[in-house]
């Protein structure tokens, strides 16, 4: 509803667009009908006089006709008229106690525009009081991240209200924003989780500000804290099973085949934070899984650690599953033992090749160091559980089934060239 009698006069500016264009852009044309111009505005400069001010919308008019209604919003007679890219008028023919009704089209040679907006004014003898308190003071909504504010207006000669927060108590409020007339609703986004806030409203006008509404408080609910947890997988499996365990007990994240994350990709998992930093507990196993049935998961390595996770950041966690790791049995070294035996006399003899998570090995016979070097990769294709590795540059390729923890080297005597090597628990 449009208010009576604004008490503060409204200032009105002349527009005046050079070259015949406005923000509409483009040359005149007065073969078309103007556009309409929008966000008409009324003022009371005295008892028997208020302003008019509006857009203009339009590149094309030769002037605005005002039009009038002083009985409803309908039945509009012309008050006056404009020349071109004028944007205000001022009616001194008001009489006091009577309500007009106005609204502006843009004119030129081709036609009338569509009318404005409409806006109404009541004549008053005393436009210049300060306005009645506003009531009726409520919080609609509280978050996180914003309060909603909704008052009554119960005065018709505000220019604006204003919205007084305090942060601390119902006392000691500050201005927060300033609003246009006829507003009845607020949001303040400024909030921050776990305070209370205090408002209140007054209405304003250029004979000062009314007493205040009354006063709501909200208390604003701690925001979720939220971490990430990207899984990488760099192994040439699928992760079949991600546990963690937070504190309360364990929790299976991938329990169907359609939660794998593939061989050699990533998965981002979200965790609810109580605090800002928390640490979990994680086993992860990557292998195969053809069903939907857990019995049928054919787990190849298992990988057990703990991760930091930290509110609103990534935190990355690694498995990789190389040929230095799988022979040093993911430990920082492992011995693969084997037996030889040679002739004339029958004698046998003992090897040992041990393996460092590095990649270094060292081979041993009857207990004495023979020599050392740097473990090889050749291929180890995805979802294969056969390896291919080198000791020497030259050496021949080494195949070894992972499930057997065992393979074959021929680095034996003649008489026993080839040593079967078995991995320690």
């Amino acid at each position: 509803m449009k208010k009576a009698c604004l008490l503060v006069m409204l200032i009105l500016t002349l527009l005046t667009f050079a070259g015949g264009c406005k923000p509409g852009g483009g040359p005149s044309d007065p073969d078309s009908v103007p556009l309409a111009p929008s966000q008409l505005v009324v003022g009371a400069v005295s008892v028997s006089t208020v302003n008019l001010q509006w857009k203009d919308n339009s590149n094309n008019e030769t002037g605005f006709r005002v039009e009038r209604s002083i009985t409803t919003d309908s039945n509009f007679q012309a008050l006056g008229n404009t020349s071109a890219n004028t944007t205000f008028f001022t009616d001194n023919t008001i009489e006091v106690g009577k309500t007009y009704y106005y609204r502006v089209r843009a004119v030129n040679s081709a036609g009338t525009s569509n009318p404005s907006n409409v806006v109404s004014h009541t004549a008053s003898s005393d436009p210049f009081t300060v306005p009645l308190a506003p009531s009726l003071l409520a919080v609609t909504s509280a978050n996180a991240s914003a309060v909603s504010l909704q008052w009554k207006d119960n005065s018709n000669n505000e220019t604006s209200f204003r919205i007084e927060r305090s942060v601390t108590t119902n006392t000691n409020f500050q201005t927060l924003a300033n609003l246009s007339a006829n507003t009845t609703v607020y949001s303040d986004n400024t909030v921050e989780s776990g305070k209370t806030y205090y408002y209140r409203v007054r209405a304003v006008n250029s004979a000062g500000a009314s007493n205040p509404s009354n006063s709501v408080s909200a208390t604003i609910p701690q925001a979720e804290k939220t971490a990430t947890l990207r899984l990488n997988n760099y192994t040439p499996y699928a992760v079949i099973s991600f546990r963690y365990n937070g504190g309360y007990g364990w929790y299976e994240l991938v329990n169907t085949p359609s939660q794998m994350v593939g061989a050699s990709s990533y998965t981002d998992y979200t965790f609810w934070l109580d605090t800002n930093v928390e640490t979990i507990q994680v086993s992860i196993s990557v292998g195969f899984w053809a069903s939907s049935n857990p019995a049928d998961k054919n787990p190849r390595f298992t990988f057990t650690g703990s991760v930091t996770l930290t509110a609103n950041q990534i935190s990355q966690y690694n498995i990789d599953v190389s040929v230095q790791n799988v022979l040093s049995n993911f430990k920082s070294y492992s011995d693969w033992t084997g037996q030889f035996w040679t002739y004339n006399p029958t004698t046998p003899h003992s090897a040992v090749l041990r393996f460092y998570s590095d990649g270094r090995w060292y081979l041993y016979k009857d207990n004495s160091y023979i020599e050392s070097g740097n473990v090889i990769f050749v291929r180890w294709d995805d979802y294969s559980d056969f390896i291919y590795f080198k000791l020497k540059p030259t050496g021949d390729t080494i195949q070894y089934y992972y499930p057997n923890f065992k393979f074959f080297y021929k680095n034996g005597p003649p008489d026993w060239p080839q040593i079967e090597y078995v991995l320690q628990p």
